[in-house]
């Protein structure tokens, strides 16, 4: 479901440089819970958190798009390999396979079936329940319904928090 958000994201958006300042901004205020919750420590550069790999994952589709749109295949393939490179680099959460199913999902993202037996392909090779998330977003009907964007991007370091808390608490 966030790969498919993401790249919802990706195409609606008015404003592709602010987008991807949101997203890296929120992958660095992000690091120190997640650095907390799985390491114990304020800052460890041993892996990195969701919004590093939705990050680079838009990043490298909006490169890839804009050599699709003067057809040139090389520098697209580029693009989808230093992305791959730079998520397992930076060992970020799912790395080159969240990179893979960014670029999957944003290609077909014009192609309902496809971009569907992608996702349960995809999710089936991460965990078979995982693929269960294209059958709401089989349903979705492309319009915009009620949100507050906001909510979701502070919940993420938030519930890391939390959850670092609880950890600490039963640790004790």
């Amino acid at each position: 479901i966030f790969v498919f958000l993401i790249v919802q994201g990706y195409q609606h958006t008015s404003n592709l440089k602010k987008y991807l300042v949101r997203l890296f901004i929120f992958a660095v205020i992000s690091e120190v819970p997640f650095d907390l919750m799985g390491s114990n420590q304020l800052f460890s550069m041993g892996h990195q958190n969701i919004f590093f790999t939705l990050f680079i994952g838009v990043a490298g589709l909006a490169v890839l798009e804009h050599f699709e749109m003067k057809n040139q295949i090389l520098p697209q393939i580029v693009a989808l390999i230093l992305s791959i490179f730079t998520a397992e680099l930076l060992n970020t959460d799912y790395g080159w396979y969240g990179i893979l199913f960014i670029f999957g999902v944003g290609i077909l993202r014009d192609q309902k079936i496809g971009q569907t037996l992608f996702g349960v392909v995809m999710g089936t090779g991460q965990l078979l329940i995982a693929s269960l998330a294209f059958l709401p977003i089989w349903f979705y009907n492309g319009e915009r319904g009620r949100q507050n964007k906001w909510f979701f991007y502070f919940y993420y370091p938030a519930h890391l928090f939390v959850i670092y808390l609880i950890r600490q608490y039963l640790i004790i």
